[in-house]
């Protein structure tokens, strides 16, 4: 019972690990079918909006090949049941150019992280060139980074002024307390006002 937009990983389902990096397990599909079908079962499959088949792909996976094995997988089950027919695959890439936008062409909203360069992302560097490669119905995500004292308006102004834009996915919190990065963990040790900044920046860009 939630009014979220719902955001599933696959991840689990799709892969498995072979030395340092991920491959596509041999059951995907069929680990992907029951678990769709326990989803259907309990009445929430439809309540889905986004597949995320896995994060930063050349990071993790090892190599397009595996990748791309994990997306069929993806799309032919995809394709079995009703209740998904307006879900959308999504991707965040790991920055590096375009020699890291694996398999392109699978996804329907895309991503890129490129903490550092802050609202320069827009314009040039891995999104713009990521906006340059999308194909017709493909729609992007904006990813900056609160965590790192980005501010939110450039990312707010840019949704709503450029129609390829589908959402923005703030990263706002480190997964350990001393990040090699920075001092803090994350949003939460921000001032209360930065804080608020990007509450109300969400909620515009939702309502966009």
């Amino acid at each position: 019972n939630t009014d979220k937009t719902i955001v599933f990983d696959l991840a689990p389902y799709l892969s498995k690990q072979e030395g340092k990096k991920k491959v596509c397990r041999e059951d995907a599909v069929q680990a992907l079918t029951d678990c769709f079908m326990s989803l259907k079962d309990h009445g929430v499959l439809h309540r889905i909006k986004y597949l995320y088949p896995i994060d930063e792909p050349s990071l993790s996976v090892k190599n397009p090949e595996e990748h791309k094995k994990m997306l069929e997988a993806v799309i032919e089950v995809k394709n079995l049941f009703d209740d998904l027919k307006d879900s959308k695959i999504a991707v965040i890439y790991l920055r590096g150019g375009e020699s890291n936008f694996w398999n392109l062409v699978y996804h329907d909203v895309v991503g890129v992280d490129n903490y550092e360069q802050k609202s320069e992302v827009l314009t040039k560097g891995d999104y713009a060139k990521l906006k340059s490669m999308l194909q017709y119905g493909q729609t992007t995500m904006l990813v900056p980074g609160p965590a790192f004292g980005q501010k939110p308006d450039p990312f707010v102004a840019y949704a709503h002024s450029n129609p390829e834009v589908e959402m923005v996915i703030p990263f706002v919190w480190f997964d350990r307390p001393q990040h090699k990065d920075v001092e803090y963990t994350g949003l939460e040790a921000a001032d209360a006002v930065f804080y608020q900044k990007w509450i109300n920046a969400g909620m515009k860009v939702m309502n966009k």
